[in-house]
């Protein structure tokens, strides 16, 4: 079982000086978990019926191997949709910066399916694994879109780590004030007005344990 917050439509960064230190990890969300996710930072921006924006901070502090998977990310584009930023680090477990990603070590390739023959589907793939622990990995990236069937959704935490921040937050254009279904949560989003025509959702969360 996992947290979720999921939004559909009606009608239609942080600083690269962060420090990440494990001391700084409570000592609860430590226990038992294989990661700590330090940061998961998500603003989807609605600009209009056809445009929008997001922009995501994550960084996970990895405990051991089993955690390994939370040091690759993969971020998929096509001719709708524009990666604009892509950037990341890693830093050791007194937070300081040891690796910064190069563009070079970024894969940019097909998303074969093994059926379409002709898609133009693709991914950006990055791998920072490291084998002394822990470290933590942090990306941070942008997409923009030329489209809106619906927004991306937020996983807060899943079973074997922990969460000590997450925030997403959906701007939007008031004629395009969407419909949101929290699952597995009882607090809703805090709304904000943002000028005369648009307006905000922001969920915050802290201190998540490991789902048992």
């Amino acid at each position: 079982m996992i947290y979720t917050i999921a939004i559909w439509l009606t009608g239609f960064v942080a600083g690269a000086d962060a420090r990440y230190a494990v001391s700084d990890i409570p000592d609860n969300l430590k226990s038992n978990v294989n990661a700590v996710v330090r940061e998961n930072k998500m603003v989807y921006t609605i600009l209009s019926k056809s445009k929008a924006n997001l922009k995501t901070q994550r960084a996970v502090t990895i405990l051991n191997d089993k955690g390994g998977r939370f040091a690759r990310l993969t971020v998929g584009y096509d001719r709708l949709t524009k990666i604009t930023v892509l950037t990341a680090a890693v830093y050791d477990g007194e937070g300081r910066v040891i690796r910064r990603l190069k563009g070079s070590e970024i894969i940019d390739q097909a998303a074969q399916d093994g059926f379409s023959l002709y898609s133009d589907d693709r991914i950006k793939h990055v791998d920072l694994s490291q084998s002394i622990y822990p470290y933590t990995v942090e990306f941070i990236y942008e997409v923009d879109y030329k489209f809106l069937y619906g927004v991306p959704e937020l996983t807060i935490a899943s079973d074997r780590s922990s969460v000590q921040r997450a925030s997403y937050q959906l701007i939007y254009p008031i004629d395009l004030t969407p419909r949101y279904r929290m699952t597995n949560w009882n607090s809703g989003p805090v709304r904000e007005k943002r000028g005369e025509k648009e307006e905000s959702l922001t969920c915050i969360y802290e201190n998540i344990t490991p789902i048992s």
